[in-house]
């Protein structure tokens, strides 16, 4: 009644080599949505509202930005995600902060 034969489990396939090309570039892609001067500086440890506010304003600049739904809304996905961060910020009133630190170091370092 049983068989003998065993069946191995074997694992899906592997995606391609050129799904995995057209994936990657579509990524990159999306990472050049991003200024490259404000984005190396929110990978930084010195990340705060100023610099999310340098690449809101970039990005505002960008073609991206001038697509928006019926309400006045970014349909960029990018654009909506540091927007809605500058937002936080701004609501929670955590930009007061930032930039009475920035102001700080200014007077103290360079004034």
């Amino acid at each position: 009644m049983c068989s003998s034969s065993t069946k191995k489990y074997s694992p899906p396939a592997k995606p391609s080599a050129t799904k995995r090309s057209a994936s990657s570039s579509r990524e990159s892609k999306k990472v050049r949505l991003f200024p490259a001067i404000a984005f190396d500086r929110l990978l930084t440890a010195d990340f705060n509202y100023l610099a999310l506010v340098e690449l809101f304003d970039k990005l505002r600049a960008t073609p991206e930005a001038h697509q928006k739904n019926l309400f006045g809304q970014f349909t960029a996905k990018s654009i909506k995600d540091v927007s809605s961060l500058v937002s936080l910020l701004e609501k929670k009133n955590l930009h007061l902060a930032d930039v009475g630190k920035e102001l700080s170091h200014l007077v103290n370092f360079e004034g």
